[in-house]
């Protein structure tokens, strides 16, 4: 195993952080504009994305996947380019009207929360590997 530097260990510490920040600002953001009816619309595809997550993060520990800043960055870019394949038939779907505007929302929010989460657990994941072995 390398030896991580202390910027790979920033960036370890950076992501997790930002996603949650923003997850947060999404959702004050969106009761504020909205209203009530976000948590229903945002909130449950949003803590249905984080059991996934956390399915997903369940599945890299047992598999031992993610113990090198290598294989992180191969990951993130695997769930980047799952994210995109996913989001192309909603917005196709959105351009020929098959979708209302409070299911693309909906779909959105779980997308960008297993995305998010997946790369938070990943992360806490190898901090925490590389902190035990050192």
């Amino acid at each position: 195993m390398v030896t991580l530097t202390s910027y790979q260990r920033f960036e370890l510490v950076l992501i997790p952080s930002s996603f949650l920040f923003s997850l947060i600002l999404v959702l004050i953001f969106g009761l504020n504009i909205i209203g009530s009816e976000t948590w229903v619309l945002m909130g449950i595809p949003v803590l249905l994305g984080f059991a996934i997550s956390i399915f997903i993060g369940y599945f890299l520990k047992k598999r031992n996947m993610v113990h090198e800043i290598t294989q992180l960055e191969s990951l993130f870019r695997l769930l980047v380019l799952a994210g995109g394949g996913v989001l192309i038939p909603v917005l196709v779907a959105q351009v020929f009207e098959l979708l209302t505007f409070s299911s693309i929302f909906s779909i959105l929010s779980l997308i960008f929360s297993v995305l998010g989460c997946t790369m938070t657990i990943s992360c806490f994941l190898l901090f925490w590997h590389t902190r035990t072995t050192h």
